[in-house]
């Protein structure tokens, strides 16, 4: 008997951050099939069943570095693949998945892709695509029905590639995406590489601008302290204004809302494992914010993150159930090769291109009203940031800045 030959699925998610002339630029990109970007020998922490996808991934970050990385993105991209599996496989993936059903995810997915397209006061993109290599021995096609569930869920365009034109066909696409921020997110390794079958692609890209914005003239030069205790001058954004906050012994949060006021973007100081569950705590106060201009780009493997969540089936070359993406064929077994998300994100006086903007945030006062004293949030040390969908609840991007560059 045949033993079976092995075929790589090749799954890019894009998430990109990216900066412009008047706000913050966020573009990404993740893509399973890549060499991983981040080592990390130290043993994988285990994940905590009480957090969502989204913030169990903090605790697999990089320790020595900046960093951000996309849930939403990473959430579409699953999907994509879920599509296409069956069985243990799709069950594995499902758990992943917020509220753990495929089919209601497909059914939110295909919302959200419409909603963010119709909105007109900031740029959300969720772009997706699919792409087979003609090139395969196998001669493999996606099942008709997989063509159609991406399409009717996801937007997801299907398309064919060469190890002639991969290159310059999905990379194009993910540039013209993601505003150009993320231009190389599949390399020649890749496509050369014989087992190379297919390529999922999401596309996320936010530009947005601050509700309120800070003025140029009042950023000035400070000292950030990182988390090893090295201070660097940097420059300052900085401005009083009324948003929703809170503290405590250990905690501080303020939300900054974007115009759309559906979306906002929320800087922590302090620990806590998910910031999300002091959303409802948070009241409206006059507060004086100190936050650094900065940006950061981060090329993440999630593979071992994936795995250690229990997502293991899809990347065994035997095992995996692909059975739902491709036509059959008796000498080939389709499976997940890796996952990687490439981010970039950068943050200005006028704005962001990444998030969003919430109701209540800001309110105008009057001159003659009287003034309470200011809170103080200091943003000169480590903290973590996200932006956030507030009318879905649904997290765009996270991040943690722990180091002036």
């Amino acid at each position: 008997m045949n033993k079976k030959r092995l075929i790589a699925l090749i799954v890019s998610i894009v998430l990109v951050v990216g900066i412009v002339c008047s706000g913050i630029s966020i573009a990404g990109s993740d893509i399973f099939c890549a060499t991983p970007q981040i080592k990390n020998d130290k043993p994988l922490p285990m994940p905590n069943d009480e957090l969502s996808l989204a913030w169990n991934l903090r605790k697999f970050m990089p320790e020595d570095q900046n960093y951000m990385y996309s849930p939403l993105s990473l959430e579409m991209a699953l999907a994509l693949i879920a599509n296409g599996a069956e069985g243990e496989t799709l069950a594995e993936i499902e758990t992943l998945l917020p509220g753990g059903d495929l089919e209601a995810y497909n059914g939110y997915a295909k919302r959200l892709v419409e909603e963010y397209a119709k909105n007109q006061r900031i740029t959300l993109k969720l772009a997706n695509s699919v792409w087979l290599n003609r090139d395969h021995p196998s001669q493999m096609q996606f099942l008709s029905d997989y063509r159609d569930e991406v399409k009717e869920y996801f937007g997801a365009e299907a398309g064919e590639v060469t190890k002639h034109d991969a290159l310059s066909q999905i990379n194009g696409w993910v540039s013209e995406n993601t505003n150009g921020k993320i231009k190389n997110i599949l390399t020649k390794q890749m496509v050369e590489n014989p087992d190379f079958l297919a390529c999922l692609v999401n596309a996320l890209y936010f530009q947005g601008e601050w509700e309120t914005r800070f003025k140029s003239h009042a950023s000035y030069k400070g000292i950030f302290t990182d988390k090893n205790g090295k201070t660097t001058e940097t420059t300052f954004m900085t401005q009083t204004l009324y948003a929703d906050y809170y503290s405590d012994d250990t905690v501080q949060m303020v939300k900054l809302p974007y115009r759309d006021r559906d979306f906002s973007m929320y800087f922590v100081l302090g620990e806590t494992e998910n910031p999300e569950l002091l959303i409802e705590k948070m009241e409206n106060k006059r507060v004086e914010l100190k936050i650094p201009k900065f940006k950061t780009e981060t090329s993440l493997t999630l593979d071992a993150m994936l795995k250690q969540m229990g997502m293991t089936r899809a990347y065994d070359k035997i095992a995996a159930q692909f059975g739902g993406m491709t036509t059959g064929n008796p000498n080939y077994n389709t499976y997940l090769m890796t996952v990687l998300q490439k981010s970039y994100i950068e943050i200005n006086e006028e704005g962001t291109e990444a998030a969003a903007v919430t109701a209540g945030v800001m309110a105008a006062t009057s001159a003659l009203m009287p003034q309470e004293e200011p809170v103080k949030f200091y943003a000169d040390k480590p903290f973590t940031y996200f932006i956030r969908d507030d009318k879905n609840g649904q997290l765009l991007f996270v991040g943690e800045y722990v180091f002036c560059k």
